[in-house]
């Protein structure tokens, strides 16, 4: 019941769920009466903007509908702009600009949960990114398409075959030579399937249960200019270790998550696996953990250089402690992230580092906290690039 309950009233369909259990205790079968209030509005326009340690300053324009119904077609121009088209399939539709100083993303996504009301769902989306790298620029143009099955409400899996255009220019005279290597068009295509296993009591702020998902893809699939195999495994577990007067939790969690590419040297520099920065590894400068590139040119070709390249294999593991300071609004962390990228499987290039933080929650500035978080690496390898203080805040207008 508590977990029905929780699920409903954070889904962005109502404003209001109660469940109560009808009957005797001593029934052997009981009905449930599930009482909801649907949302008024279910889509939203909202204009904002995003500074982050990772990824510089951005803007945003977010269109979201997430009752869409795509077979309710308008019957007139009135229809469209009073909001009684394309709604009530619990559908979602999603269309995303958002233009950046570094990174630059521009979207669109449709999701069916429940094809004709079955276990089975799909999920398509398109999308356009850019992005500028330390000595050139990356561009991605491509589409993913997702189906799934869940099995009861804990398993899931799904197939989603991609394609991509990744486009390498403005490659500065000593940049790597993994970024000549790839310099022009280069097209991307794969098959992954994963599986995933979901018990955690809360999708927003988990406080119990845990997420586990393995996936594997396989590039090359349908064409294009790699060949190779990528596999990956994520797990989170949450405990909660206290709660006080208020029923605010204070929680403990573990984070691992690991990737390997079997074949060597076949995956290209924006394929691989890198880590470092706000929401990897804190201490470090996004994608400041790893190897680093040879330089390709100028006075110092042939060196090892500051750019990095990414690895075949990624291990992190991260430990959290969240507890709340000041009623819904305030909460501190203390967390310890470990982990290293490198070329092979192995631990020999493995970093610490420790932290403290603070996540700030204001209603109605959205549902994602401001997260502040100061840090500094016990252990560290030559030609990493260190940061002691990171953050991400979201802001609508």
């Amino acid at each position: 019941m508590e977990l029905t309950q929780r699920r409903l009233r954070e889904s962005p369909l109502f404003d209001a769920a109660n469940v109560t259990v009808l009957g005797d205790a001593e029934d052997e079968t009981r009905d449930v009466l599930v009482d909801v209030k649907e949302t008024a509005r279910p889509g939203t326009l909202s204009f904002g903007a995003a500074i982050s340690s990772d990824a510089g300053v951005l803007g945003a324009v977010d269109l979201v509908q997430r009752n869409f119904d795509i077979a309710d077609w308008p019957e007139d121009m009135g229809e469209l702009f009073a909001g009684k088209a394309f709604r009530g399939a619990g559908q979602l539709f999603q269309l995303t600009l958002q233009p950046g100083n570094e990174f630059s993303t521009y979207s669109v996504r449709f999701r069916e949960p429940y094809f004709l009301e079955s276990p089975f769902f799909f999920d398509v989306r398109f999308s356009f990114t850019s992005r500028e790298r330390e000595d050139w620029d990356e561009t991605r143009a491509g589409g993913a398409i997702s189906l799934g099955q869940y099995f009861g409400d804990i398993w899931r899996a799904e197939v989603t075959p991609r394609v991509q255009s990744v486009e390498i220019d403005n490659i500065d005279v000593d940049a790597p030579v993994d970024a000549f290597a790839v310099e022009g068009a280069n097209q991307v295509t794969g098959l992954a399937f994963s599986i995933t296993r979901d018990t955690t009591n809360s999708r927003l702020f988990p406080t119990e249960g845990s997420l586990l998902q393995l996936s594997i893809e396989q590039v090359g699939v349908f064409g294009g200019d790699f060949d190779f195999t990528r596999l990956i495994a994520e797990y989170r577990k949450f405990w909660k270790v206290d709660e006080d007067f208020f029923g605010r939790a204070t929680v403990v969690s573990l984070r691992i998550e690991t990737g390997y590419i079997p074949q060597e040297d076949e995956a290209p520099l924006f394929e691989r696996f890198y880590a470092g920065g706000h929401k990897t590894f804190r201490a470090f400068e996004f994608r400041g953990v790893g190897p680093r590139g040879i330089i390709a040119g100028g006075p110092n070709a042939g060196d090892v250089g500051d750019d990095p390249v990414g690895g075949d294999f990624m291990f992190l593991m991260g430990l959290e402690y969240n507890w709340p300071i000041y009623q819904d609004v305030i909460r501190g962390v203390v967390f310890m992230d470990t982990g290293t990228v490198q070329d092979d499987i192995g631990f020999d290039e493995y970093r610490v580092s420790v932290g403290v933080g603070v996540r700030i929650k204001i209603p109605f500035l959205g549902q994602a906290p401001f997260a502040f978080d100061i840090a500094v690496p016990l252990i560290k390898e030559d030609g990493d690039q260190t940061q002691f203080f990171s953050f991400d805040i979201a802001l609508p207008f």
